[in-house]
């Protein structure tokens, strides 16, 4: 786990006149804080100890507090190296929206799974549930049919605004059973 280290967090327990700050972990780390004037005040960034560059974040790499290009620290590595719209981005899209919501799952995805969580008697839960199987949906087209779906779409299938989510006719199991033209 990488543990960031933000320059607004840092700043809030220093005085006035400080610049340097420790920080403690296991080991102690040094920090060197260093301001900019703006147009608002003043904003204090973190000075990376390798590189000596400026940034909002630093991350504890091992034991060393470092920035993400020194650090080696991947971020977005999750949705790097997949096709725009494709099965890869959907699946990656859909277990972040699952793990927001506390839904555990495993593909293919199916709200048979859930019929005896104690969760499926609340609207809000049933409505995820909708969301899920509609990405589902999607996304067995990209792998049968090579389908790819733009931004736009994936984005109102997870807001729950997709005109064939809010069409009260079309349920669970037809979401599961049959294609729609996203």
């Amino acid at each position: 786990m990488i543990l960031p280290i933000n320059a607004s967090d840092v700043k809030k327990y220093l005085p006035e006149c400080c610049e340097q700050v420790a920080y403690k972990t296991d080991t102690a780390h040094a920090l060197t804080l260093s301001p900019q004037q703006t147009g608002f005040g003043t904003r204090y960034f973190l000075v990376c100890p390798v590189c000596g560059r400026r940034f909002q974040r630093l991350y504890l790499c091992g034991h060393r507090l470092l920035c993400r290009t020194c650090g080696n620290v991947h971020l977005y590595r999750g949705i790097q190296n997949s096709t725009k719209g494709g099965y890869t981005e959907i699946q990656y899209r859909m277990k972040r929206f699952a793990t927001k919501h506390g839904i555990a799952f495993n593909y293919p995805f199916d709200y048979m799974n859930f019929l005896l969580d104690e969760r499926i008697c609340r609207q809000g839960f049933r409505d995820k549930l909708r969301i899920l199987q509609a990405l589902e949906n999607m996304r067995f087209q990209c792998i049968m049919f090579r389908s790819r779906y733009d931004t736009r779409t994936i984005r109102n299938v997870l807001a729950g605004r997709h005109p064939l989510l809010l069409n009260e006719y079309i349920t669970l199991k037809d979401l599961r059973d049959s294609l729609y033209t996203w």
